[in-house]
């Protein structure tokens, strides 16, 4: 790998939080990270590989990645991808009043790949996400989403 890793930012400097739909049109990018905030990526559909730090995770249907704060990742998409991206500064963890919001994503944290056997459950609640604003209803529809609850 590059000894200068590029550092990308792709949210706003107020925004403490965005979802979005992934960019169909990202395939393959080169290793770079993140300093500013955790990235949580969710493929309902999506085919390659994905490698985060040294290790190499294959990208396929129902599968979330989480991207912690300065780790090194890249894409090699082979298919065209259907999913959403939801990144979380550390900023909007911190302020949560949400004890149960805090537990749920420490025990996210615990992972880099999970592969889930309910997407429509997690369809809808990304979906929910996109279009919610308010904070305390995003906290809980976050919550939404156990690891117990929707790993294989």
């Amino acid at each position: 790998m590059n000894n200068s890793i590029v550092i990308k930012n792709k949210i706003e400097v107020t925004a403490l939080i965005k979802v979005s739909s992934f960019k169909q049109e990202i395939r393959k990018t080169n290793p770079h990270k993140h300093n500013n905030y955790i990235e949580i990526i969710y493929f309902s559909q999506a085919n390659g590989i994905h490698g985060i730090d040294n290790t190499l995770f294959p990208i396929t249907p129902a599968t979330v990645f989480l991207i912690h704060q300065e780790q090194v990742h890249y894409w090699d998409i082979t298919s065209k991808p259907k999913g959403f991206v939801l990144i979380l500064k550390k900023e909007f963890i911190q302020n949560s009043l949400d004890y149960q919001l805090k537990e749920l994503l420490s025990q996210l944290s615990e992972f880099s790949c999970l592969n889930l056997n309910n997407t429509k459950s997690v369809d809808t609640i990304f979906n929910l996400l996109l279009k919610e604003k308010n904070l305390m209803a995003i906290e809980g529809l976050l919550k939404g989403i156990r690891p117990s609850k929707y790993i294989l």
